[in-house]
């Protein structure tokens, strides 16, 4: 009995101390940021990685050099980089960041207009983040190197020091003599037990960090009167692409009276609920809307030029995602063309068509549209061409 107790006793306080030595606290060795660096007192030892990276990173002139040196130590370092952009049009490139880090390998950690929080493949870190600060203007960029490898190796140690050890406690709590002694080599089994679950965690976090590097991008819009490309100067063309942006509402209840439209024949099973100054509205009972317009051209402007300006129009405002344009006939004027486009709004796919024609004197343009969401357009998209053919552009 006494030389259970005693051997009990012993393997207790080496529970004991191996989980004290498992509760210290989390550390972080210095970071390293990948640009000049001011000169450092020489405190780590010569030879090793901390000091041969830092007096890379320390040298303006050597941003190969630190390239490699990463490359040759990436199985234990954690990259976080910080990377700030001034673009003309946020969502835009946004979308582009994030088309380009799912080709790279990568996901979105984190989303919200003007900033994405991406993991990116180690082996991919420097191109990919080359590429996004391609992307725009550069305001701010920062990157961060942390030296892992000597707490894996320590977090490695402790694990199978506490693993041999609650093998040992498993083989006294079935070697006890009784209860009282089996009861506490239990509570010491789950506190060794708890205490492994909690350093695998930190392992895997580690690894999953070294494994993936964290690119954190913040997006800004270019000021107005810097902008390489100015707003679109046409009013109604930007209206085209706000269609979808506000749910007005329709009531024709009132009769009204009709005058001055464009001379079109719409659909069977749309009405007319607005036709005045040269604008004619019309909707079908699944909300598909009509709008048909008449403008005074600029300057005898060609279709490509109104053409070119809607499509930009559609992806600035409206934010749709366009397919190739096609030619449609009107039943008087030049030809025209039809643009399709379509997007998901609140979990729906919603349609938007824009034919537009210049008339044969050039003094007009006429812009027929017709949106809704998207499977109520296709059933009446036929008849809608049909409507289109018969467009009189005087």
């Amino acid at each position: 009995m006494k030389t259970s107790l005693l051997r009990l006793s012993f393997a207790l306080i080496a529970c004991f101390s191996l989980i004290g030595c498992a509760s210290t606290p989390y550390y972080e060795p210095a970071m390293v940021m990948d640009r000049a660096l001011p000169e450092q007192p020489a405190r780590a030892e010569a030879g090793s990685t901390a000091a041969s990276f830092a007096t890379v990173a320390a040298d303006p002139a050597t941003g190969d050099d630190v390239k490699k040196l990463r490359a040759a130590h990436r199985a234990s370092m954690i990259y976080t980089a910080e990377l700030g952009l001034r673009v003309d049009r946020v969502d835009a490139v946004q979308t582009r960041a994030e088309r380009l880090v799912a080709e790279q390998g990568g996901y979105i950690g984190e989303a919200s207009p003007g900033r994405l929080v991406i993991r990116i493949p180690a082996e991919v870190f420097d191109e990919t983040l080359d590429a996004l600060a391609a992307l725009g203007e550069v305001t701010a960029r920062q990157v961060r190197a942390l030296d892992a490898a000597e707490r894996v190796v320590d977090l490695e140690s402790r694990l199978r020091s506490a693993s041999v050890m609650r093998d040992r406690l498993i083989v006294l709590i079935e070697r006890a003599e009784d209860i009282e002694h089996a009861l506490k080599a239990e509570q010491e089994l789950a506190r060794v037990s708890e205490q492994i679950e909690i350093m695998q965690g930190r392992l895997r976090l580690l690894k999953q960090q070294i494994a993936y590097s964290t690119i954190t991008l913040s997006i800004t819009p270019t000021p107005a009167e810097q902008r390489l490309t100015p707003g679109i100067p046409i009013a109604w063309v930007r209206d085209i692409g706000n269609v979808f942006r506000e749910r007005s509402a329709i009531d024709v209840s009132t009769p009204r009276r009709l005058r001055d439209g464009v001379d079109v024949d719409l659909p069977e099973g749309f009405i007319r609920y607005y036709q005045e100054a040269y604008v004619t509205q019309a909707i079908d009972a699944n909300g598909v809307r009509i709008r048909v317009r008449r403008f005074k051209n600029f300057d005898d402007g060609p279709l490509k030029f109104w053409e070119q300006l809607v499509l930009r129009s559609l992806d600035e405002n409206g934010r749709l995602d366009l397919q190739e344009t096609e030619q449609v006939a009107f039943e008087r004027g030049g030809p025209g063309r039809l643009i399709k486009g379509a997007k998901t709004l609140a979990g729906e796919e919603v349609r938007h068509l824009v034919a537009l024609g210049v008339s044969d004197d050039g003094d007009y343009v006429y812009c027929f549209e017709a949106w809704g969401v998207a499977r109520h357009v296709d059933a009446v998209l036929e008849d809608i061409k049909q409507s289109i053919n018969t467009m009189r552009c005087y």
